[in-house]
């Protein structure tokens, strides 16, 4: 298995990516990547669309990688 990290996740966020899934087929990574593939793949207009006001507290993109 490659390497991993876990990322607590609200239930109701997992439950909405289990709805994204594909049964028997997908796992958590698997729906994760086709969001992340779906959305490089189809950017915003604006490249710098996601503004700061829309992430809480420390939680701004680029944190965590």
């Amino acid at each position: 298995m490659p390497d991993s990290i876990n990322v607590p996740i609200f239930c109701s966020v997992f439950t909405r990516l289990q709805r994204l899934a594909i049964p028997l087929v997908d796992d958590t990574n698997s729906v994760i990547e086709r969001l992340i593939d779906h959305w490089e793949s189809n950017p915003p207009e604006k490249a710098n669309d996601i503004s700061q006001d829309k992430f809480p507290g420390d939680c701004q993109p680029n944190n965590y990688l």
